[in-house]
């Protein structure tokens, strides 16, 4: 992954018309992390650089060899573990904002647990709880006992029919994961409302006529 330099942070910062306190409230940040960096004063750590880079790139901004501009297309990229984190905030963002139907299929629970970690992860589910706006259910793989998200109704997929790429359908963004050897996860979330009502569609489909109804679940 490409990190911004300071130049670059000033642009973007100018483009989204953000001041250094708006943009280290949306880091979670202090200001003067935002600061120190835009000065070139000291050596930022590669995870300050990666949440700053993708919080411009969450809200439409593009990096060029040495500049910046908005992004023609609807489509965010997320990396790595912390990429992950930051697909989860923004799933929490959108539900919060939006509420609905959130769809998961194809998931493997023990990855969240894997990458996330199960403190962060409770962190997740809990405020999760909070929003009384949303219903999730969840696809995951026959004879999977792992249900971790404790306000989720869980299906099973028959094992023949069982593929290891995960759809994520909350608000009007749909997420494609991917989750590749050696710790290499890969996430495309597209900001299209057809595009998710539309996997609604399928998922709802196969919810109903190709899902195993999980009973006595402890």
């Amino acid at each position: 992954m490409k990190f911004l330099d300071p130049s670059q942070c000033r642009a973007a910062r100018g483009l989204l018309n953000w001041s250094q306190p708006d943009l280290a409230e949306q880091c979670g940040m202090h200001v003067q992390t935002i600061s120190s960096f835009e000065q070139d004063v000291g050596s930022p750590t590669k995870r300050t650089l990666q949440t700053i880079t993708e919080t411009f790139e969450r809200n439409g901004v593009e990096f060029t060899d040495g500049g910046v501009r908005k992004k023609k297309s609807d489509i965010q990229r997320f990396s790595g573990v912390e990429g992950f984190r930051n697909f989860m905030d923004d799933v929490y963002e959108v539900s919060k904002k939006y509420g609905g139907d959130i769809c998961i299929f194809n998931t493997q629970p023990h990855l969240w647990h894997k990458y996330l970690g199960v403190e962060w992860y409770k962190m997740h589910t809990d405020r999760m709880a909070l929003l009384s706006n949303i219903r999730v259910r969840i696809a995951i793989q026959e004879s999977d006992e792992s249900f971790i998200f404790p306000i989720a109704e869980y299906r099973w997929i028959p094992k023949d029919k069982w593929k290891d790429k995960t759809f994520y359908a909350y608000g009007p963004k749909l997420g494609l994961l991917n989750f590749r050897k050696n710790d290499d996860i890969e996430i495309l979330a597209i900001d299209e409302a057809e595009f998710a009502d539309s996997f609604r569609v399928l998922f709802e489909m196969a919810w109903q006529n190709e899902t195993i109804e999980i009973k006595n679940r402890a």
